[in-house]
């Protein structure tokens, strides 16, 4: 066990899953110093960037306290540049897959992102493409290649080829939005709980 899953493990007695792990056996959840400054994307940086996902470190996760407002029964992974929180929620555990919400930090709703894990993942990337700039075309494919090299052998060959699609061709929101709903299903469009008290 490593050391992020074995904060999970600790703080919140969570089996980290196995698309975390195979994340952090690439060093790609660890942030050092010496990157700051660095293109975050070249291949002999680890650390995987996302555009709005930025992940807690082991000691982060060790020590975390929601505020006391915040209802019980979630566990946060990473944040959003803006203070946002994603988060597990095992209550809401379905077929062994525990869902990522997106918990706002100045918000009483929580929105159902994706089923798991390696899904957020995906629909992250996917949502990124169709969120950027003209400009940002070379950054999204050097994001999305790095992202293949971690998890090619983890999703299925669909996925895979969707990824390798959008990092040439971006998706626009609307085709996002309905290939979301139909991947996932409508609750992850629509979906949301209170998750302050």
């Amino acid at each position: 066990m490593n050391d992020f899953s074995k904060a999970l493990n600790n703080r919140f007695n969570l089996e980290a899953p196995e698309s975390y792990k195979a994340l952090e056996s690439h060093s790609g959840l660890l942030w050092k110093d010496e990157y700051r400054g660095s293109e975050l994307n070249e291949s002999n940086i680890p650390y995987f960037w996302l555009n709005d996902m930025e992940w807690y470190q082991a000691t982060e996760i060790e020590n975390f306290e929601f505020e006391e407002y915040h209802k019980p029964g979630f566990i946060p992974f990473a944040h959003t540049g803006g203070g946002d929180y994603w988060c597990w929620s095992p209550p809401h555990e379905t077929n062994s897959e525990i869902p990522v919400l997106l918990c706002p930090h100045d918000c009483e709703e929580a929105e159902f992102y994706a089923p798991n894990f390696s899904s957020a993942l995906f629909r992250h990337a996917l949502e990124y493409s169709a969120s950027i700039d003209e400009d940002e075309l070379e950054l999204l494919k050097a994001t999305l290649t790095k992202l293949l090299s971690y998890f090619s052998e983890i999703w299925d060959d669909q996925w895979v080829e969707k990824i390798k699609e959008v990092s040439s061709t971006p998706l626009t929101w609307n085709q996002y939005e309905h290939y979301i709903e139909h991947e996932f299903g409508k609750d992850f469009i629509e979906r949301t709980i209170i998750w302050t008290k």
